[in-house]
């Protein structure tokens, strides 16, 4: 399903613990049953379950295996820009991962996905391991929240200033705007009410939701945002 689902669908990894457990006011029923029948591990009651069905309906995930989504696993940073990739219609771009970062295997699931978001500047990779090494981008590493504040931020070609909305958000931050324009267009509900836990790993549920509620709100949409537009909800 969608382009590079090998490897398990969209990857796996570890159990991590939940935040962001606010029901979706824009969730509708049918797209949560239908997520709950095609998954074993979704009910139709969980806050994640519209935006996992919408996700399926638009071929953006094809889960973790065929009967489950995982949605308590972290998400990685192959697995974010495969389903950004999927979600903006599956780019051709002009170079493949594996031609621009050392460590993507030109076999990997992810290898055009990681090839478009370096050239649409979703990502620049991540820290080099050594002085002397070439470009990584780390793709089997989970990502924090933080990060996919930051990827998300990008992608949308979104505009924001930094903010105090979180005390555990420092304006200085690089993911401080980021955070900012997901909490003013209600793309996330933090992790408590004041706080947005940013080096707290990130969930594949938290992950489907923050999608889903940009998707719903195209008023958070930068100019040159990535996403189909028509796959708003």
């Amino acid at each position: 399903g969608g382009g590079g689902g090998g490897g398990g669908g969209d990857g796996g990894g570890p159990v991590g613990g939940p935040v962001e457990e606010t029901q979706d006011g824009t969730a509708e029923l049918p797209l949560a049953r239908a997520t709950a029948e095609r998954f074993d591990d979704v009910e139709a009651g969980d806050y994640f379950a519209a935006a996992v069905g919408w996700m399926l309906a638009h071929n953006i995930t094809t889960g973790c295996d065929a009967n489950s989504f995982c949605p308590g696993r972290p998400v990685t940073r192959g697995q974010i820009v495969t389903l950004l990739w999927r979600a903006a219609g599956e780019p051709e771009p002009q170079q493949l991962g594996s031609a621009i970062f050392d460590d993507v295997d030109a076999d990997s699931y992810a290898d055009a996905a990681i090839g478009w978001a370096a050239q649409a500047g979703v990502t620049v990779g991540c820290r080099q391991a050594a002085p002397d090494s070439g470009a990584m981008f780390c793709g089997a590493r989970s990502a924090s929240r933080a990060h996919v504040a930051a990827f998300l931020y990008r992608y949308m070609d979104a505009d924001a200033e930094p903010a105090d909305n979180f005390s555990d958000v420092d304006a200085d931050g690089y993911f401080s705007a980021a955070v900012n324009w997901m909490s003013t267009h209600d793309i996330t509900t933090g992790c408590r009410p004041d706080m947005f836990c940013p080096a707290r790993t990130a969930t594949r549920a938290q992950f489907a939701a923050f999608l889903y509620r940009i998707a719903s709100n195209p008023r958070s949409w930068g100019p040159d945002a990535h996403l189909s537009a028509d796959l708003a909800p």
